[in-house]
């Protein structure tokens, strides 16, 4: 080896001795140290702070995500509220009119009054009872429906009677009035605590 090559070697160990290009952020700033970097530490800078923001946005979408459904869910039991709020003002309609038309049947003549649109009112009445209602409504509605079957079993019952039954229809009908103006209030309790 002569001093030729030695120089060289020395030159080239001299060279790769020298620190790694640093890369400024902001130009004006050439000599602060905190903005001129390596690419080495740059790419590790980039990644942890990148990686925070990735972290925070999916804790961001979760939250939102989960306000959307419980603001969804709150609007599928209002909704459900005041369906069932509708049903039971159509079932007490048509329980008056029923016992209006049992308070004038005249005692004299056989009872023959068919309690189609009563029948008529329980699908509709059970198919109440699976929206998402608080307990203490569901089981009114369960009551109502109870009662609309024991009042179309009397009324079927009695077909053909003069005398018996247009006292006891008259209290099934007085009795079912008052479960579903129960019902209403909770139903309506119900939609007023949903806002």
């Amino acid at each position: 080896m002569d001093t030729n090559q030695l120089a060289e070697a020395l030159a080239r160990a001299v060279e790769l001795a020298k620190p790694a290009q640093e890369y400024c952020l902001l130009w004006f700033w050439t000599d602060w140290w905190p903005l001129c970097m390596t690419k080495a530490e740059w790419s590790g800078w980039t990644q942890a702070i990148f990686s925070v923001l990735a972290i925070y946005f999916s804790v961001y979408l979760y939250r939102k995500q989960s306000e959307a459904g419980l603001a969804n869910e709150r609007r599928m039991k209002l909704d459900a509220a005041k369906e069932v709020h509708l049903l039971i003002g159509e079932l007490t309609t048509t329980l008056g009119e029923e016992a209006k038309t049992v308070e004038t049947w005249p005692q004299s003549l056989p009872f023959n009054r068919q309690p189609e649109r009563l029948r008529a009112a329980l699908p509709l009445i059970e198919s109440m009872a699976g929206k998402p209602l608080p307990p203490e409504c569901i089981w009114s509605l369960m009551q109502i429906r109870t009662a609309f079957t024991d009042l179309v079993e009397l009324m079927d019952r009695n077909q053909g009677n003069i005398v018996a039954g247009h006292s006891r229809i008259q209290m099934a009908l007085d009795g079912m009035r008052l479960r579903a103006t129960t019902a209403s209030t909770h139903v309506s309790e119900f939609a007023k605590q949903l806002g």
